[in-house]
Parts: structure tokens; sequence; C-alpha cells
């Protein structure tokens, strides 16, 4: 544990567990929102439960963005969702964006998704179904306001 983690103070930021083929597992912690209401786009890790903090990447390739979510999805990061600071991909003011990003490692992000077949959204939840192995989005708020849906992705 740390008192003082090496990135700057935020909320609305996504934290997944990754783990190696050689068995080690590694913390993710993408975005975020400051307290000034500005959005971050930095991806860090840990590979000591979150004792000590690496920066990764200062700027993703994906836009900035608060209140994602990031799962582990077949091996990947997969980060959906969240709005941004930055303008762009919108469904609504401030910016929601509908893209959907991939990373085996953290570094390197492959877009999945310039725009998902889900409603843009923010502040939702999601997990993997273990049995199906589908993504599961779970409300949120969205262009209609609070969202009650639940979308699950095309089987593989």
């Amino acid at each position: 544990q740390t008192a003082s983690a090496a990135w700057s103070p935020r909320a609305g930021h996504a934290v997944a567990a990754l783990r190696s083929p050689e068995g080690d597992t590694t913390l993710w912690l993408t975005g975020g929102e400051e307290v000034n209401g500005d959005t971050k786009g930095d991806v860090w890790y840990s590979r000591d439960s979150g004792a000590s903090w690496h920066m990764m990447a200062a700027t993703a390739p994906w836009v900035d963005r608060a209140g994602h979510v990031m799962v582990r999805y077949q091996g990947d990061l997969l980060l959906m969702g969240g709005r941004s600071s930055v303008p762009v991909n919108i469904d609504l003011t401030p910016p929601i964006p509908r893209d959907v990003w991939k990373s085996v490692n953290g570094s390197e992000w492959e877009r999945v998704a310039d725009k998902a077949s889900f409603e843009g959204r923010e502040d939702f939840g999601a997990v993997v179904h273990r049995a199906s192995g589908r993504v599961v989005l779970i409300g949120g708020q969205g262009l209609r306001g609070r969202l009650d849906e639940i979308w699950i992705s095309p089987p593989n």
C-alpha cells in the first residue's frame, strides 16, 4: 500500500488486473478526472499490488476520459466509454466517446471500434461473463439521461 501514489489525485479512473503468461499480475490504471475537472489520458501500472506505480504512457492514443470502464477480456485490457473534456466522437456535451480500445501490454493500444453499437455512456458497470465470454455493460449516464439498459456483446 502507499499513502501517496505517483499519479495525480483523481476520480473516475478505471483499474483492471492483467495476468502475464508467466502468472504475474499487473494492476493497470487509466484516465480519470483531476480536481479541476480536466480528464486524463495516461496509463499507469503496478506489479507489486499497488505499493508502487509507474507511468506507462503520459498520453495514450485514446482521447482523455473519466467515468469509463476497463476489463480483462481474452487476455487483453479492454477500455470503453466514459466522458472527455476533449470534444471528439461525441453523443452529447460533455463529450461521451463511443470508442473501444484493447491492449495486451498497456503500452500499445488498438482501436477495436470507433462507434460501438452501445449508446455512449459514463459511470457504468461492466463485467466479462465467465460462462459465455461476453462483455456485459450495465446502466450509466448517456444521451437519454440515466440508463437502465443492459448491453451484451455479440458472441465470439
